[in-house]
Parts: C-alpha cells; structure tokens; sequence
C-alpha cells in the first residue's frame, strides 16, 4: 500500500441475546480491494 492509501476500518462486536460481548474486531482493509456488505435482523 502506498503511504496516504484510503483504508476501511472496520470495528465489529458480536454479542449474545443478553447483550455480552463475546467477541470484538478490529481490521485495517486496504479500502480499494474490498467490498462491505452488512446484514442485520430485524427483530
């Protein structure tokens, strides 16, 4: 990467029905490689 390449930061928490953490993401992507595509249920 190019030094001033745009980056995606990405900061993800996946918790259990009860609101606990169980596991917390934090990536650095290369911003014109990749591609996010996000789901959320709808409850």
């Amino acid at each position: 990467m190019s030094k001033g390449a745009p980056v995606l930061d990405v900061y993800a928490a996946v918790r259990d029905a009860s609101g606990h953490p169980l596991v917390v993401v934090n990536v650095l992507l290369p911003a014109d490689r990749h591609e996010l595509e996000d789901a959320y249920p709808l409850g």
